[in-house]
This record gives structure tokens, C-alpha cells and sequence, in this order.
């Protein structure tokens, strides 16, 4: 902590001297020697679990994208057949009916004709 503001500097110099000077009983520590080699190899060791998890993570993402587009394309394919299968049952549909109507102009043609050649 600072003597003048009571606010800690970290080791951070004040005009050039070390707040470990201006404290009594503080012990200054350099930062190398501040973190021994096992912790600093256990913070590597997470480090590159941590990478794993994240690599595994993306990987997973991935494959979940390409099963989604997979699946995707399987649903767009079933849709258009069943579009296509749809346009040809109204199409035909279409057909019977331009027949069924045929037929009754036909019909009432052949009945006007009937009926003109009864009373005519």
C-alpha cells in the first residue's frame, strides 16, 4: 500500500523508489520469483486443456453443422418431390376436369341440337 494514499501499487516505484522501502516489514518479491515452475506448469497444463475442451467444443459444433445442413438438404429434396407430385396431381386433376367439361358441352350441344330438330 502507498504511505501517502493508503492505495496499493504493486510494486509500482514512487519517484524512483520502491513502496517496499517506504513500508516497514514489507518484503519486496521479484515477479519470476513469484510464481515457482510448478505453478507455472500447472497453468500450462490448464492452458492446454482448456485449448482441448475449446478444439473439442468446435469440432463438435462442426459436426452438428453438417448433420443440420445434411439434414436440411434431405428436407428441401422431400419437399420438392412432394411439390413436383403435388403439380402433377392438380395438373391432372386440370385434365379430368377440361374432359368432364368437354363432355358436357358435348351433352347439352347434342340435347340443343334434339330439341331444335323436335320443334323446329
Amino acid at each position: 500500500m502507498n504511505a501517502f494514499n493508503g492505495n496499493s501499487t504493486n510494486g509500482v516505484t514512487l519517484n524512483g523508489a520502491s513502496v517496499a522501502a517506504e513500508l516497514p516489514g514489507h518484503i519486496s518479491v521479484a515477479a519470476s520469483d513469484a510464481w515457482s515452475s510448478s505453478v507455472i506448469d500447472d497453468l500450462e497444463a490448464e492452458r492446454r486443456r482448456l485449448e482441448l475442451e475449446i478444439a473439442e467444443a468446435r469440432a463438435l459444433i462442426a459436426r452438428a453443422e453438417a448433420r443440420n445442413a445434411e439434414q436440411d438438404s434431405d428436407v428441401r429434396s422431400m419437399l420438392r418431390a412432394e411439390l413436383l407430385a403435388s403439380k402433377e396431381t392438380i395438373a391432372e386433376m386440370e385434365r379430368k376436369h377440361e374432359q368432364d367439361l368437354a363432355a358436357i358441352r358435348e351433352s347439352v350441344r347434342a340435347e340443343i341440337e334434339q330439341i331444335r330438330a323436335e320443334h323446329g
